[in-house]
């Protein structure tokens, strides 16, 4: 046997055990998430025959096979990706117009004391405060564009961010 073809054995072989390793790999991955796929796939089930059968009315949850069926049309009419680049972009926006300043007055808030007792009251009444009652303001005030969007998806940020940074800056060892 000349050397070449021990070499293209030898390849073979480990390349061989690489896609076995692979399978096995996959195969355990897929075998984990048996179960929550197959609870998925009940949870799916029990909605269509209940819809179906009139349990569920259909205008308040539509069967998963029509949800499917218009995702599919809302795909393949090149409708849903635009769309959904515009949710996306304002979505990005608004979370970096939240994490940024929340980020900065933590920061700030933590290394003055002083504007802690003025700063976080005010923060407490602002987070409590409904965004379902938010909303209709902003719409009123800055029209249907994204702006609205932009603010209220910025608001929701803000305050998680704000608490959980300055909690942690004052936990700090120094």
């Amino acid at each position: 046997m000349s050397s070449d073809r021990v070499a293209e054995i030898g390849t073979s072989a480990g390349a061989s055990e690489r896609v076995r390793s692979i399978f096995r790999r996959t195969g355990s991955v897929l075998w984990d998430a048996a179960p929550a796929l197959a609870f998925t796939a009940l949870i799916l089930g029990v909605l269509e025959a209940a819809t179906r059968a009139g349990r569920i009315d259909p205008l308040i949850l539509p069967p998963p096979s029509e949800i499917g069926s218009a995702f599919w049309d809302l795909t393949t009419a090149g409708v849903l990706w635009p769309n959904a680049s515009k949710t996306l972009q304002a979505m990005t926006l608004g979370y970096l117009a939240g994490v940024t300043p929340a980020a900065a007055l933590a920061i700030i808030v933590a290394w003055y004391p002083w504007l802690r007792r003025m700063v976080y009251p005010l923060m407490v009444v602002l987070q409590i405060t409904p965004r379902i009652a938010i909303a209709p303001v902003l719409i009123t005030a800055l029209g249907f564009g994204s702006s609205p969007r932009i603010i209220l998806i910025a608001s929701v940020c803000f305050f998680p961010v704000f608490v959980n940074m300055l909690t942690a800056l004052e936990n700090v060892d120094d």
